[in-house]
């Protein structure tokens, strides 16, 4: 499947060796075909004249590469933690800035190594150990930085004080400053901070069909760090998605094989609802598979899953031991249901909700490679998500140089969705009555 990364700001290049892993974690995927880094700029200066990009611009560009799926990809700049905090209604300033406060007012020897405590107000670490006519203004400061419960009655701890001159009346100075807000006419050493120091790079992804339009997956605010293996999963769900485009893609040949696949939709009133071609159903609602074929053979059974696993619905360990020995051709004419009828297993829905697609396969002559190699596990068997692909291309192969009479596929794409809450069941019977009016 043709797929490319576009970076929207040219985070890539930046970047050269996240390029290069990035790069490298894609091809580890045989059946993802990536466009070159160098093959998508062109297409931006070819489309732009320009590397940055607003999305729909990236999309366009996907679109003129040919490609089925893009990786649209855009750095952040995200401030860093500091040590200036506001939490549990203190405020702690940090000590190397409040020597620059002092200084600009001429106050000197002022500093020590012990702190204040302010019982319910502010904690002042390793900076100014004598308040002076402070302790006037505190209030008056603290409602101004909408801190509550902090009235001050005779709680304040001065350890080896030193009376302040009158310079400083208020300690709003000091806390804007701790606050990151600057004063007029102060000089700060944090302007001169670079963006290292001062931000993080995050990374944002979104996964797009690009003849859809559809959104497939979305990550955001990603370290450099936790990039490639965000890609890693993006190529495993895009091989999954591939595989499942192939299935969809088969069509049925024509000859005398008639098969018939439905699902009975089971709701929590225990009524039931065919579906033949595609339906919903709703969560904690079970179902059942039923199929027919008017010819004898072998029928397999595959489900994809929305969360990205291909699981083997028939043959399977309920169905197929009889008698304790393993059973897999089925007869002509006669209907089969999974889980079996009298079972004490049932299907039950529950999340993640999206689409799951299942497809129906007869073929005249067994598989044993499919059971064999590529599905494993106890009760419904399940395939490595790494060997998903692999095992749709062996397929696809396999089913292209059959006889056409000898082999027939049917499916059918049933969508899960939330329970409705009581409420809003109501409030759309009422809204449903009122259209009927």
């Amino acid at each position: 499947m043709p797929i490319a990364t576009i970076d929207l700001d040219h985070s890539l290049r930046a970047n050269e060796p996240l390029r290069k892993e990035i790069v490298r974690a894609i091809n580890r995927f045989a059946y993802l075909k990536q466009k070159t880094s160098i093959s998508v700029d062109r297409a931006k200066r070819k489309l732009y004249s320009t590397n940055e990009l607003t999305l729909e611009q990236g999309l366009t560009v996907a679109s003129n590469l040919n490609i089925k799926v893009a990786i649209i990809m855009e750095s952040e700049k995200v401030l860093k933690n500091t040590n200036n905090a506001v939490s549990n209604n203190n405020i702690v300033i940090d000590s190397d800035n409040i020597n620059t406060v002092l200084s600009n007012y001429n106050i000197t020897n002022n500093i020590i190594n012990n702190d204040i405590v302010i019982t319910n107000g502010i904690t002042l670490t390793n900076e100014i150990k004598d308040l002076g006519e402070l302790s006037d203004n505190i209030n008056t400061v603290l409602s101004n930085y909408n801190i509550e419960n902090n009235i001050i009655s005779n709680d304040m701890t001065i350890t080896n004080g030193i009376t302040l001159t009158n310079e400083i009346k208020d300690l709003g100075d000091l806390i804007e400053y701790g606050l990151g807000k600057k004063t007029e006419g102060t000089d700060k050493a944090a302007d001169e901070k670079s963006d290292e120091e001062l931000y993080d790079i995050k990374y944002n992804f979104k996964v797009i069909d690009i003849e859809t339009m559809e959104t497939l997956k979305e990550y955001e605010l990603k370290t450099s760090s936790e990039t490639v293996s965000v890609i890693q999963e993006i190529c495993t769900y895009l091989e999954f998605y591939f595989s499942n485009y192939i299935f969809r893609a088969f069509e049925p040949p024509i000859n005398g094989v008639n098969l018939t696949l439905r699902i009975d939709r089971i709701s929590l009133k225990n009524k039931t609802n065919s579906i033949y071609n595609s339906g919903e159903i709703i969560e904690g609602e079970s179902f059942s598979l039923n199929f027919r074929s008017n010819a004898e053979g072998y029928i397999y059974i595959f489900a994809f899953q929305n969360d990205g696993t291909v699981m083997l619905m028939h043959p399977n360990d309920f169905n197929n031991y009889i008698d304790n020995q393993y059973h897999n051709e089925i007869e002509a004419r006669k209907n089969y249901i999974v889980p079996p009828e009298n079972s004490i297993f049932k299907i039950v829905i529950r999340p993640p909700f999206g689409e799951d697609s299942f497809y129906c396969l007869y073929t005249k002559k067994e598989q044993k490679w499919i059971t064999g190699t590529y599905f494993s596990g106890d009760g419904f068997k399940i395939c490595n998500k790494n060997k998903i692909a692999e095992f749709t291309s062996k397929l696809k192969s396999t089913l292209k140089w059959m006889n056409t009479d000898n082999w027939q596929i049917s499916s059918i794409y049933l969508k899960s969705i939330p329970e409705i809450p009581p409420e809003e069941e109501t409030e759309i019977t009422e809204e449903t009555e009122t259209i009927k009016e």
